[in-house]
């Protein structure tokens, strides 16, 4: 084969593999975006402050009552060792699903998600992990608060 021929075949091959890369990540689900006055939207600020390092945005969402078992020294410590902060980690890539909202027979909502992570570490170390968790939520002043969780760590 001529280098010319080469060359060409080459080029061709990186082409199509940037298209399908681009396909690819074109035709993977969007996550759904929830207005912020609802229990999926509640969650889903709660779930995004955690994952952005805001722990005192993340207690905001919490009820008074769960506030008051769960102070921000506990939460911070369940969160940091739950998702390893603090640890020379590489790049983190988050994926939320919203999987299912009921309403309890004693009025509180339940909210389901799954929590996909994805951990690289250059040059060679990748990991994933997948998780379902459950938030019970509870109308207090007006507005969705969580009652009781289990990500990163439940807090009793």
């Amino acid at each position: 084969m001529s280098a010319r021929r080469w060359l060409v075949a080459t080029a061709v091959t990186v082409a199509a593999l940037i298209a399908l890369a681009a396909l690819v990540v074109a035709l993977r689900p969007q996550e759904a975006v929830f207005a912020p006055d609802t229990p999926e939207g509640t969650v889903q600020g709660y779930v995004a402050a955690v994952i952005d390092g805001d722990l005192a945005l993340a207690r905001s969402h919490f009820a008074a009552e769960l506030a008051d078992r769960c102070p921000a020294s506990v939460f911070g410590t369940r969160v940091r060792e739950a998702l390893w902060w603090g640890e020379t980690r590489g790049r983190d890539d988050w994926h939320v699903r919203h999987l299912e909202t009921a309403t309890l027979s004693d009025g509180r909502v339940r909210v389901r998600i799954r929590i996909e992570r994805t951990i690289a570490s250059p040059p060679f170390d990748v990991s994933s992990m997948t998780s379902e968790h459950a938030f019970l939520l509870v109308l207090e002043d007006g507005a969705w608060r969580i009652d009781a969780f289990d990500w990163p760590s439940a807090c009793f």
